[in-house]
């Protein structure tokens, strides 16, 4: 059965009364009873928009209601004119050599996650999975270029609350890594699956992180992954050994986010607050603000972490960060 179908029936609704309810949630949309029956049959599949708001009505993720293979004719369109926004002239002088292309178009898509609802971004991003993915068999570099977008993409799911697609999503990223036989990638994309598994409480085995050295990420993910079984010494000692090494990637303000968050599950309250203010201070309106805002929340006073959690929140709904909303409510 259609997974619209087998929402609404679940709730007893018929097709007029979803449409009412779509129209409360945008009073713009001009859905009727009709067009519900036509989404339900498969005989259009909405757009972007009006898929959020399906999965906001129902309270489950877009991708349970439709999965990925099922949207990808629909966003076909939108992954062209996210290339084009997102790459310009940097798509354009990779004239003869597509890695470089296909390299600039991750790139551009990853600039536009931070401040780009996840729902909007994720045809995009799987259309590029699509491409890229065909050709990694074509040599390393290709393959470890398929696991970048598939990293991408796990953690949209992961900020639309799909953990089943998160999950997904990680390993292919990992299957890409091993694929292009590069030691330091397969490290790295082990590692955000640590890093995912620790943040959303799942269980996570002790030096399932990435291995001594690398990069001031790897210090980062280890840090997180022993502020999670409760190693201070180890965490602390990371984190010390990311901020020497900040760089253009890895920046001040983003080290102090995992500082306070890592401080925040070792119950080292006054040094999280420290460390998440100067975090959010001058912070752009992005998803990954709203989640230390809410962080920040829980070390402040009541008056203040009400305010905290009204930001978070206003940020959560304009960028449909599900992540966002579920940890203010």
């Amino acid at each position: 059965m259609n997974s619209l179908r087998r929402e609404r029936e679940r709730r007893n609704w018929s097709q007029e009364e979803v449409a009412d309810r779509l129209r409360q949630l945008d009073p713009g949309c001009g859905i009727d009873a009709n067009t519900v029956s036509r989404h339900e049959r498969g005989v259009t599949i909405p757009r972007a928009v009006y898929r959020d708001l399906y999965a906001r009505l129902y309270g489950v993720a877009v991708h349970a209601l439709w999965p990925m293979g099922t949207i990808r004719g629909v966003d076909r369109r939108r992954f062209f004119q996210a290339i084009a926004a997102t790459t310009g002239g940097a798509f354009l002088d990779a004239t003869g050599d597509d890695l470089q292309a296909l390299q600039a178009i991750t790139r551009g898509l990853r600039s536009l996650e931070p401040t780009t609802p996840s729902g909007t971004l994720w045809g995009p991003v799987v259309g590029h999975l699509e491409l890229v993915g065909d050709r990694a068999s074509r040599g390393p570099r290709y393959a470890q270029e398929a696991g970048e977008v598939a990293r991408l993409a796990a953690w949209l799911a992961w900020d639309q609350e799909d953990h089943q697609q998160a999950r997904q999503m990680y390993q292919r990223a990992i299957s890409y890594a091993h694929r292009s036989r590069d030691e330091t990638t397969t490290a790295f994309m082990e590692g955000s699956r640590a890093l995912w598994l620790a943040e959303t409480g799942q269980r996570v085995r002790v030096g399932a992180g990435p291995p001594t050295g690398g990069s001031p990420w790897f210090n980062t993910m280890r840090a997180t992954l022993a502020s999670a079984v409760g190693d201070a010494d180890l965490a602390i000692t990371e984190l010390k050994a990311a901020e020497r090494l900040v760089d253009s990637d890895l920046t001040h303000q983003k080290v102090l986010g995992y500082t306070g968050r890592a401080y925040l599950r070792l119950r080292l309250h006054r040094a999280a607050e420290t460390a998440l203010r100067e975090a959010v201070q001058g912070m752009r309106g992005t998803k990954y603000k709203g989640v230390l805002l809410i962080e920040l929340a829980r070390v402040v006073g009541d008056e203040e972490a009400h305010q905290l959690r009204s930001e978070a929140r206003r940020l959560g709904e304009r960028l449909k960060s599900r992540r966002v909303l579920r940890s203010v409510a």
